[in-house]
């Protein structure tokens, strides 16, 4: 190819990838005025969790509504998790709130994790979720009822900040600690830092 013309090609294909890498994001019309810690889409509706508690979209994040007035006012959300029937949002200081109609009301769901618990993450394993709760790992069997405390072969205070689900794996990411891996939905877990 002559050079010209590979200075050509390299410069449409240069305009090309920069076009379609900012076409990418856009902004939403909020929500607006706070900071966000947890985004999930559980099929039907886009859910935000943050400063002001839960806020809800039917339109891809063109329109938010607030979704959280059973929710003490000044309620921080860090994270959601949804199995399709049951919503949970994990807060700071407030335990678990749990909806089981799409966020239009909210129930307490922090029975038996550590009262004012910073819920950090929650994810959901098909009918069982599993939260983080002051540092350690709690599991529901009852769609977020009820909570029982599920870390054989964590360290103390491990500060478990993220879950992950991967095939018949759940990964869970602490803070300072690393990965830990379970291979029976959240009962047992295994350190799994290798290379980290």
């Amino acid at each position: 190819m002559k050079p010209h013309l590979r200075l050509l090609f390299r410069a449409c294909a240069l305009l090309f990838l920069t076009q379609a890498a900012s076409a990418q994001w856009s902004a939403t019309n909020g929500p607006e005025g706070g900071m966000l810690s947890a985004i999930l889409h559980d099929g039907t509706y886009l859910y935000a969790g943050g400063s002001g508690g839960v806020y809800r979209s039917s339109n891809n994040g063109d329109a938010w509504t607030a979704a959280n007035f059973d929710m003490w006012p000044f309620t921080y959300v860090f994270s959601l998790a949804s199995n399709g029937s049951v919503l949970l949002a994990g807060t700071s200081f407030e335990g678990i709130y749990r909806s089981t109609d799409k966020g239009v009301s909210w129930t307490d769901g922090s029975e038996g994790i550590p009262q004012y618990a910073q819920v950090r993450a929650i994810v959901a394993i098909g009918t069982r979720f599993l939260c983080s709760a002051d540092g350690s790992i709690y599991l529901s069997t009852d769609g977020g009822s009820t909570w029982t405390e599920s870390a054989a072969g964590l360290p103390a205070s491990s500060g478990i900040e993220a879950f992950a689900v991967a095939g018949t794996f759940v990964y869970a990411g602490s803070f300072g600690g690393g990965v830990f891996r379970s291979s029976d939905n959240g009962t047992t877990w295994v350190e799994t830092n290798n290379g980290l």
